[in-house]
């Protein structure tokens, strides 16, 4: 196959015999968190949180780089943060083993849960969002959580009881990702497996994938599922039959954990993001590279161990990847626009280290979010408008 490589305002294009795909840069944030551990679009992707290095989280409109409002109440850093359906909520989980439930308007904590023995990797809230084309609930009716203590346990975002409704507990490793989709739940170990709970029947699931699972996540319209493994490729699999349907490779994940997301080994702190010092390898090993379906099922993108860039598959072609997204664009570069209140002198001492880790996509457009370093960057699909 005939390809062709450009490059155009940040992104690496490679144009073949299927499609053209493209994302241009639109904003950069500097998002003052010493590192930012996640970046997540809300529910209906007109704002976004930022789970940071410094125990806070932060509410940004991420077109305009504007923050809107800051939450505090973690003992440690925040690994994860998700919006409830209806935008009202917020669920964390973070290095002290919490996981809270915040209020969105008065930023006050709602619930403080302290049940997981170790790290909580991820949080997700369960039930009905309007992404799936229903009425979503008041408000999610579950919030969940998975950590290194190998339990996935569900909380009752309504009751004020302090202990989970549910305790799974069929990993026998550290239970590294966790997607939902209305009342099923898919989780990742390091012992290798893919568990699949469905919590109105009552039923498990577990496939062995021969390798530790690093990453899970359904597609949008819940048809496939994609597991991320540290031998460097991701799958693709049929949902209702485990059918192997494509694999993708180019990224390298051998010592970091990737994760998948749709909207959608640790311990160690990142040393210098503020300072800009050097980084370490280990001290990257804290932070989750995810990877994410784009453009309505039809491209997936994922981080990378190596370079400062995100890559980009086309879904039917499988393979290595057909382009990339770098990162590496000076900070005086227009694409690269300035958070507000953003001034040079804190552009230079806040230079992105060379891994992107967290992705996020728009649920409903063709938009998506990437960090790393103590950064976020919005990204535009305008692929389709260009004909």
């Amino acid at each position: 196959m005939d390809n062709r490589i450009g490059t155009d305002s940040g992104s690496t294009v490679v144009q073949g015999a299927s499609s053209r795909i493209e994302l241009h840069p639109v904003r950069r944030v500097y998002c003052r968190q010493n590192a930012v551990r996640a970046v997540r679009f809300n529910t209906d992707g007109q704002y976004c949180l930022t789970a940071g290095g410094n125990r806070s989280i932060r509410l940004w409109n991420p077109v305009v780089g504007r923050l809107l409002k800051t939450y505090v109440g973690h003992g440690g850093e925040v690994t994860d943060v998700q919006a409830s359906s209806d935008n009202s909520q917020l669920g964390s989980g973070g290095t002290d083993n919490l996981v809270v439930l915040w209020d969105v308007a008065s930023g006050q904590t709602l619930r403080r849960w302290r049940k997981h023995v170790g790290r909580v990797n991820a949080v997700r809230f369960a039930g009905p969002s309007p992404a799936e084309g229903e009425l979503a609930p008041s408000s999610s009716l579950l919030l969940l959580s998975v950590g290194v203590d190998g339990m996935l346990l569900a909380w009752d975002a309504r009751a004020r009881t302090q202990y989970p409704i549910q305790t799974m507990h069929e990993a026998k490793d550290s239970v590294n990702c966790l997607a939902v989709r209305r009342w099923q739940l898919i989780t990742g170990s390091v012992d290798r497996c893919v568990r699949v709970y469905d919590i109105r029947k009552g039923v498990m699931i577990e496939d062995y994938i021969g390798y530790p699972v690093t990453s899970v996540g359904l597609s949008f319209d819940g048809q496939c599922l994609l597991v991320a493994s540290q031998d460097s490729v991701v799958r693709l699999f049929d949902h209702a039959n485990g059918e192997l349907l494509n694999r993708f490779t180019g990224h390298k994940n051998k010592d970091f954990r990737l994760r998948l997301s749709h909207s959608d080994p640790s311990g160690l702190r990142l040393a210098g993001c503020a300072s800009g010092a050097v980084y370490e390898r280990q001290a990257l090993s804290n932070f989750r590279i995810d990877c994410c379906f784009l453009n309505e099922d039809a491209r997936i993108a994922s981080g990378s161990e190596e370079g400062c860039c995100v890559m980009l598959w086309d879904v039917l072609e499988g393979g290595a990847a057909s382009s990339r997204l770098d990162h590496s664009a000076k900070p005086s570069s227009p694409a690269w626009s300035s958070s507000i209140g953003e001034t040079t002198e804190e552009t230079k001492k806040a230079t992105p280290i060379p891994l992107v880790h967290s992705l996020s996509p728009h649920p409903t457009k063709s938009a998506l979010l990437t960090a790393g370093g103590d950064f976020f960057w919005l990204w535009d699909d305008t692929a389709n408008d260009s004909g």
